[in-house]
């Protein structure tokens, strides 16, 4: 979701790639998905946290940024312990109730740039607010949103 909110900006500037952890995860098989099922929560492999080993294997040192998924900033802040990962940014702002006061804590005891949304606030209309911001503040040129569609 956040892919959503910053394509129109990040086209009209930088034009760099942007990827979502969902997309890039691998297919579950049907095994794979029960075991993850059926798993303790804090090991169940999701889908996002999956996806975002797979964005961290190709550009170790990409911007990160999470909207929803506080199981990806959990495997974020684990391979950046490892030394797998060294982001030139991290954008962190998980919301809901499940481990997200945790994955933000885990990202906040990192020596990485970073930008957190404290507590259990936060969600992808945020993480995407703060992406155009810093587009629009780094842009040489001033820019403006795209226009909504008339109808």
């Amino acid at each position: 979701m956040v892919q959503q909110g910053i394509r129109g900006l990040v086209q009209q500037t930088f034009q760099n790639p942007i990827l979502s952890a969902i997309d890039q995860a691998p297919p579950l098989e049907q095994e794979a998905a029960a075991s993850a099922r059926t798993a303790p929560p804090r090991t169940a492999p999701t889908r996002t946290a999956q996806g975002i080993l797979h964005c961290i294997a190709q550009y170790p040192q990409a911007i990160y940024v999470i909207g929803n998924a506080p199981t990806a900033l959990l495997a974020l802040g684990e391979q950046i312990s490892l030394g797998l990962a060294q982001p030139a940014l991290v954008i962190a702002a998980p919301v809901g109730f499940v481990s997200v006061v945790e994955s933000k804590a885990a990202i906040a005891a990192q020596t990485v740039p970073q930008i957190r949304v404290a507590g259990r606030k936060g969600g992808s209309t945020v993480a995407a607010a703060i992406v155009n911001a810093l587009v629009m503040l780094a842009c040489p040129e001033p820019v403006g949103l795209p226009s909504p569609a008339r109808q």
